[in-house]
């Protein structure tokens, strides 16, 4: 799952995450980027946007060997 957020001129967050299962573990391994805006852009409306596993785009090597998810930017590789 992605989640992306832009605070802007101010948001609050807060860790929480859905329990897929009711009957067993919900295991959950993330990472977070937090990058900078330019000064332009700082007070900005602030965003959030969801978007499931399933939503995200993939691509996979004719071989199998090699898997990239497509978080952000142009699609050049036609997925």
């Amino acid at each position: 799952d992605l989640q992306w957020m832009t605070a802007g001129q101010g948001i609050v967050h807060s860790e929480m995450f859905p329990l897929i299962k009711t009957d067993d573990l919900n295991p959950t391994r993330f990472f977070q980027i937090w990058l900078n805006l330019p000064a332009r852009s700082k007070m900005v409306p602030p965003s959030f946007a969801m978007f499931w596993d399933a939503d995200v785009p993939k691509w996979k090597s004719k071989d199998g060997l090699t898997k990239a998810t497509i978080w952000v930017g142009n699609n050049y590789l036609g997925v």
